[in-house]
């Protein structure tokens, strides 16, 4: 289980994993960018994405992040306008967008009951129109949570 794909190079110095766990999502799309989910695919090694919903940040309803999020209300106004213009839920971008994306073999979630777990079930399924790149953002400071500031 690796933050991002420099952590993946460093790993395989050391050895070739046959499973990486890693983030991956409209806003954090590093593993593919960089190559990485590719590089792996190449070598046979298994690719399973965590963080399809930035930690839950992209399903908060507009103006209703934290205002440490402020800083990237551009890329949280262009998401709300691209999530009511497709008519989509941020839950079934979020999983489609994970699911098609080639390389990766699984997504990791987290569910508290069956009806949320039919709910992703059902939300999975669908066509998926072209994000806008001004979406993805590679800033540590949003992407990784750990650095997210502490209310």
């Amino acid at each position: 289980s690796v933050y991002g794909p420099d952590e993946i190079v460093s790993a395989k110095k050391w050895f070739l994993p046959g499973l990486v766990q890693i983030p991956f999502n409209p806003v954090d799309q590093r593993a593919v960018r960089s190559g990485a989910i590719s590089e792996l695919c190449r070598e046979g090694v298994e690719v399973h994405i965590r963080s399809a919903f930035l930690q839950g940040l992209l399903l908060m309803p507009a103006g209703t992040r934290p205002v440490f999020f402020d800083r990237w209300s551009g890329i949280w106004e262009l998401w709300n306008r691209w999530l009511s213009e497709n008519s989509l839920t941020p839950l079934q971008v979020c999983l489609r967008f994970a699911l098609q994306q080639q390389g990766i073999s699984r997504v990791v979630i987290g569910v508290e009951s069956a009806e949320q777990l039919e709910e992703v079930l059902a939300a999975a399924d669908g066509v998926l129109p072209v994000l806008p790149e001004e979406v993805q953002c590679s800033e540590d400071e949003l992407v990784n949570p750990s650095l997210w500031q502490r209310t």
